[in-house]
């Protein structure tokens, strides 16, 4: 339970990246909500796993059990936002965040 609430906070901007913030995108018109959701499974969810992951390490060591959690939290919403093709990607957010927790380590460690 201890660790649950070190991440708490953590997770809680993982789970609104990934579940808040497609809400916004459903009310866009057909040609642009693709173009926008490709940059935001491409581009914004890497880059806000990969930083909370930075931060995670930083603050709280690393936790081989915290990556997991991110990818698995990605798998409801492929299936409440996107088409199931993308679950993929909850593998690719969980690499990410192990690279991100890597980082963060190296930071707590040497700086």
């Amino acid at each position: 339970m201890e660790d649950f609430e070190k991440s708490r906070k953590y997770m809680l901007v993982i789970v609104f990246t990934f579940f808040t913030l497609p809400l916004f995108f459903m009310f866009l018109k057909e040609g642009v909500k693709e173009s926008i959701i490709f940059g935001y499974l491409y581009a914004l969810n890497p880059i806000a796993v990969f930083a909370v992951s930075v931060l995670y390490a930083v603050r709280c060591g690393f936790d081989p059990k915290f990556p997991l959690v991110v990818g698995a939290i990605f798998i409801p919403a492929v299936f409440i936002y996107f088409d199931w093709h993308n679950i993929v990607f909850g593998i690719t957010y969980a690499v990410f965040s192990y690279i991100g927790t890597a980082v963060g380590v190296f930071f707590r460690r040497f700086l």
